[in-house]
């Protein structure tokens, strides 16, 4: 047996703090939640942030937070649901930072609803296929040509585990983050 001592593997977050760091990080959904926790520890790896939010005082209050640890960010008031909005968040991140390096599709929302309230649910479903579907559409098609142009580039489409099986009160819901999942699988086998 061979008694020597096993090198110390670097950490995982020190690799990966390595992919980060000097990058630019564009975080939809980030005043809260998961997003928030993206946009933190994407800073704490060293990347200048972007924290988008429908709540513009959630993600300046995310940004904020960023800087004072030393990081880099910004906070921008965003309406995913919007193209031009989306558009004008990631120039914003060009003309801030220089480039977007990863745009982090995150913003969600989970209206939970069974099919026989279709009524009083409508109007929460709408609005869970424009955030959670056409959100993310819009978050790839306005980096996608910033990205060719830079040469390099990252786009995170975050789904769901409900998107693998309908579950009861979560059609809706699954089916925009099976849509997520479907799309970003199309987006990789095109670029």
């Amino acid at each position: 047996m061979n008694d020597a001592p096993v090198p110390n593997p670097t950490p995982q977050s020190e690799r990966a703090a390595s992919h980060l760091d000097g990058r630019v990080v564009v975080v939809t959904g980030g005043g809260g939640g998961f997003g928030r926790l993206i946009a933190e520890m994407s800073a704490e790896r060293g990347a200048a942030v972007v924290v988008a939010d429908i709540d513009g005082v959630a993600a300046e209050q995310v940004a904020e937070g960023i800087e004072a640890r030393a990081g880099r960010a910004v906070g921008v008031t965003v309406d995913v649901c919007d193209p031009g909005q989306v558009e004008a968040l990631v120039a914003r991140a060009v003309e801030r930072f220089g480039a977007v390096d990863v745009m982090i599709n995150n913003a969600g929302v989970m209206p939970l609803a069974f099919f026989a309230d279709h009524a009083a649910a409508a109007a929460a479903w709408d609005r869970c296929i424009d955030i959670n579907l056409k959100g993310v559409l819009h978050g790839i098609c306005a980096s996608y040509d910033q990205m060719v142009a830079q040469g390099r580039g990252h786009v995170v489409n975050i789904s769901s585990i409900y998107a693998n099986a309908g579950t009861a009160g979560s059609g809706v819901y699954s089916a925009t983050k099976a849509a997520v999942a479907v799309m970003s699988d199309s987006l990789r086998k095109e670029t």
